[in-house]
C-alpha cells in the first residue's frame, strides 16, 4: 500500500504531518497563519484558520494542474464590408464561449485567485477536428450555431476563431486562501469546514464535496471542487430548518453529510446523488439520552460522535452507500457508548478511526477496525518525536521526506547530527576554519607590534627625563603603582541611586568620598610603589581578596550579565569602608525577583485536532507507530 498522511494541529496552531512509512511528525511550512481545524482528502487539505477563513493545501501532486481558458471571436459577413465584428442583435457576443451564451472578452478574463499564474499570453488555436487551419485560424458556417468547417464556401455567412491561454496552479505544497463569501471577509466568517466525496455512486471520483458553517449558523457548499480546480468556484447557501442552528458539519466520502446543532442534536442531509450533489432535505437524529453532541465524524459505513462531556459514541445500523435507500440505512438505529474520552474524532477512507484524548491530548488510533468489526477494539496512543521548522533535530530524524509525499517542513535547517549524508559541504567548512585561523594569527601579530611600540616609547621617554633613579626605572618598568591601577579601573564619578541616598546616610557617604579622593591624590604624587601597609589595617591584597569574596557573595555568576552596571558600582565603592558592600547588597536585593517553580510542558504534544481523511491503513497492516 502506498504511503499516505495523517494531519494534526497542536495548541500553537501549527499543522503537522505523519506519513505511514515514517515514525516522526513533520511540521508543514509555517506562513504566519495559525489553524483551528483540518479536514483531509487524497492530495488536498482544507483548514479553518485563526482568522476564521478557509484555506486549502494541495500536496503530493507530481502532475501540474493546468487549465486552458478559451474565448471565441465571432464575425458576420455583409455585402459592404465583408466579414466584420458588427453582429446582429440576435447574434452572440463578439467574444463568447463555445456555445455563445456567455460573453468572454479577453481583457475581462483574469486569474481566479493568487494561487494561479499565466503561462503564456493569448494566442490562436490552429487546429479544428484534427485538421490544420489557415494562418488566421478561422472556421466557417452558414449561421450561428451550425457546423463549422475549415474551408470557406459561397454560403459561409459567419465565421469564428478560437483564442486560448493557459494558467497553472502554483500553490502546491503551500497554503492558499479560499475566496470568502463576501468581499469583506469579516462580514461572515467561518467556524467549521469539511471535505468529502470521491465515492458517491455514479459521480466522478475526482469531484469533491466541501461543506462549511459560518458564524451566522449558515451551511455553505463550495461548488466546482475537483482536480483541475482545487479551491472551487463559488459558495452556495444550503437552507436549514428554522429552529436548527448548525455549529459543525462533516461530509463523508460516500456523500453522507451530518451536521450538529446548538442544542446538541444532529441533522442529516438526504437525497444526495450524482444528479443532486447537495441533497434536497434535512432529517433530525436525536442524540444519546442525557447527552448533547459536540462533533460527528462520518465514514463510508460508520458514524462516530463526541458529546460535550467528552464521551465517545458509535452509531449502529448504518449501511453502505449502495444500499442507502431506507430510513434506517441512512440514519442508523441507535447510539453505542464506547470506552475512552476524546476531544475530537476523525474517520478515514476505509472507516479507520483517530481521535485526540481529552486527558493527555495525545493522538489516538483505533485498533482492530475491520469490515466485520467496524467498532474496533481499543485505543492506541501515537507517541512519536516531532520535527519542527525551527528545530528539526528534536526528533533525531533526518529532514528528508518520503519520495511519495511532498509534505514537509520547508525551510528546515539541518545540523551535523541530523543531516543526511551529502548535506554538509566539508570543503566549505575547511575554508571557513582556515580563514578564521589566519584572521586570528594576524590579529595576534598586530597586537604584539602595538605592545612593542608602546614599550619602546615608554623606555625612550624615561631615558630622556633623567630625573629618576635606576631603581625607580626598574620598578616602573615592571608596572604602574597599585594605587594607579585602582584609580584607572575605578570610575572617577561615583554613581548614586536615589533609593540609596537617604537623609541619614548622606553625610557619611560624602565623608567617605572625600577620604577616597585625598588618598587618590596622595598615591599619584608618590614616585615609586613602595607603600607599606599600616599596622592594624588590612592590606591591599587582603582588601582585594575580601572585595572578590564580597562580589561573589552578593553577585553570583548567574547574575553577572544583567547586573554588570551594579558590579562596577560595588567594586568602585568597596574600598570606602563598610558602606560599599552594603550598597552592593542593596542593589542585588532590589533587582532579584520572586522565584517560581515552572512546570516543563511539551507544547508540541498538546494536540487539538486530528484528521485522517486521506490516511489509508488496515488493521492487518498497521504502520510502525
Amino acid at each position: 500500500m502506498p504511503s499516505s498522511q495523517l494531519f494534526a494541529v497542536n495548541n500553537l496552531g501549527r499543522v503537522f504531518c505523519l506519513s505511514t512509512d515514517e515514525a516522526c511528525w513533520r511540521e508543514l511550512d509555517y506562513l504566519g497563519i495559525e489553524f483551528k481545524r483540518l479536514s483531509a482528502h487524497e492530495s488536498v487539505l482544507w483548514a479553518l484558520g485563526g482568522d476564521h477563513q478557509v484555506y486549502v493545501f494541495v500536496y503530493g501532486s507530481s502532475v501540474p494542474i493546468r487549465v486552458c481558458e478559451e474565448s471565441y471571436e465571432n464575425q458576420r459577413w455583409n455585402p459592404i464590408e465583408g466579414f466584420t465584428g458588427v453582429l446582429l442583435p440576435s447574434d452572440r457576443p463578439n467574444f463568447s464561449s463555445a456555445d455563445g451564451l456567455t460573453s468572454r472578452v479577453l481583457s475581462t478574463i483574469t486569474l481566479p485567485t493568487l494561487a494561479w499564474s499565466w503561462e503564456s499570453p493569448w494566442h490562436l488555436h490552429y487546429t479544428h477536428e484534427g485538421h490544420a487551419l489557415e494562418k488566421e485560424g478561422w472556421t466557417y458556417a452558414i449561421d450561428f450555431p451550425r457546423t463549422y468547417t475549415a474551408e470557406k464556401r459561397w454560403n459561409s455567412c459567419v465565421r469564428r476563431r478560437k483564442w486560448v491561454r493557459y494558467r497553472r496552479y502554483v500553490a502546491l505544497d503551500t497554503w492558499s486562501a479560499v475566496p470568502p463569501i463576501h468581499q469583506d471577509a469579516t462580514e461572515e466568517p467561518f467556524i467549521d469546514v469539511s471535505v468529502g466525496g470521491g465515492e458517491v455512486p455514479g459521480e466522478d471520483p475526482d469531484r469533491l464535496m466541501v461543506w462549511a458553517v459560518t458564524a451566522l449558523n449558515r451551511v455553505m457548499v463550495r461548488d466546482g471542487v475537483d482536480g483541475s480546480c482545487p479551491e472551487g468556484c463559488r459558495w452556495t447557501h444550503i437552507p436549514t430548518p428554522p429552529d436548527k442552528d448548525v455549529t459543525s458539519v462533516c461530509a463523508g466520502r460516500s456523500g453522507r453529510v451530518w451536521a450538529v446543532t446548538w442544542d446538541g442534536k444532529v441533522i442529516v442531509r438526504t437525497g444526495i446523488s450524482r444528479d443532486c450533489p447537495v441533497g434536497n432535505d434535512w432529517v433530525v437524529v436525536e442524540p444519546p439520552e442525557g447527552s448533547q453532541l459536540q462533533q460527528v465524524a462520518v465514514g463510508v459505513q460508520v458514524v462516530w460522535a463526541v458529546t460535550r462531556d467528552h464521551r465517545v459514541w458509535f452509531r449502529r445500523g448504518l449501511e453502505g452507500s449502495d444500499s442507502a435507500s431506507s430510513y434506517n440505512s441512512i440514519m442508523g438505529i441507535s447510539w453505542l457508548l464506547m470506552v475512552g474520552s476524546l476531544n475530537s474524532v476523525s474517520v478515514g477512507p476505509n472507516d479507520q478511526v483517530w481521535g485526540v484524548s481529552s486527558e493527555d491530548t495525545l493522538v489516538l488510533v483505533r485498533t482492530g477496525v475491520t469490515p466485520s468489526e467496524l467498532a474496533g477494539r481499543t485505543w492506541k496512543p501515537i507517541s512519536l518525536p516531532i520535527s519542527t521548522c525551527e528545530s528539526p533535530s528534536n526528533s533525531g530524524q533526518s529532514s528528508s521526506t518520503s519520495p511519495q509525499s511532498n509534505v514537509s517542513g520547508v525551510g528546515k535547517v539541518t545540523s551535523p547530527d541530523t543531516a543526511a549524508p551529502g548535506e554538509i559541504n566539508l570543503e566549505g567548512v575547511e575554508k571557513v576554519l582556515a580563514s578564521l585561523s589566519v584572521k586570528a594569527s594576524a590579529e595576534e601579530e598586530e597586537e604584539g607590534k602595538v605592545k612593542e611600540q608602546q614599550e619602546d616609547e615608554n623606555i625612550s621617554g624615561k631615558a630622556e627625563g633623567g630625573e629618576k633613579i635606576d631603581g625607580a626605572l626598574q620598578d616602573e618598568s615592571l608596572g604602574p603603582p597599585q594605587s594607579m591601577v585602582e584609580s584607572v579601573d575605578s570610575p572617577s564619578i561615583e554613581i548614586k541611586y536615589p533609593e540609596d541616598c537617604s537623609s541619614l546616610e548622606s553625610s557619611g557617604m560624602s565623608d567617605h568620598a572625600g577620604d577616597y579622593v585625598a588618598s587618590l591624590l596622595a598615591s599619584q604624587s608618590s614616585p615609586v610603589n613602595d607603600l607599606k601597609a599600616i599596622p592594624g589595617e588590612p592590606s591591599q591584597q587582603e582588601d582585594s581578596t575580601a572585595q572578590k569574596s564580597a562580589e561573589q557573595q552578593y553577585f553570583p555568576p548567574s547574575s553577572k550579565e544583567w547586573s554588570e552596571s551594579r558590579l562596577r558600582h560595588a567594586s568602585s565603592t568597596s574600598s570606602q569602608g563598610s558602606l560599599g558592600p552594603l550598597r552592593g547588597e542593596m542593589g542585588v536585593l532590589r533587582e532579584e525577583g520572586p522565584v517560581f517553580n515552572l512546570l516543563q510542558v511539551e507544547d508540541d504534544h498538546l494536540w487539538l485536532w486530528v484528521t485522517g481523511g486521506g490516511c489509508w491503513i488496515k488493521a492487518s497492516n498497521m504502520p510502525k507507530w
